[in-house]
């Protein structure tokens, strides 16, 4: 993969990420904050980039696979992340669900 090649699809990757929880976020009924937009718009960006760690396995993966692989990163990943930071907290501060 090129120099060019590489750029393209991290830019890619993290204009669907992005693009993709600010839409959820416009889509829902939570008030809408920058604090809140921006968080939601890093949270999808960073967690669809982490699709780039599946060249390292398979190194002849296509663009198009990988694009693919972080639009599915960056629809589910956030909210799994988020669902396992609140048990998390919860647990730590004694509560239980």
């Amino acid at each position: 993969m090129t120099k060019l090649e590489q750029f393209v699809t991290v830019c890619a990757l993290t204009t669907i990420g992005a693009g993709y929880r600010i839409a959820q976020l416009l889509n829902g009924s939570e008030p809408l904050k920058w604090r809140v937009l921006i968080g939601h718009a890093i949270s999808g960006a960073v967690t669809s980039l982490s699709a780039g760690l599946a060249i390292t396995q398979f190194p002849h993966m296509g663009i198009m696979e990988l694009i693919g692989l972080g639009a599915i990163l960056g629809i589910g990943g956030p909210q799994v992340i988020d669902l396992l930071f609140r048990r998390f907290a919860g647990a730590t501060r004694g509560e239980d669900k």
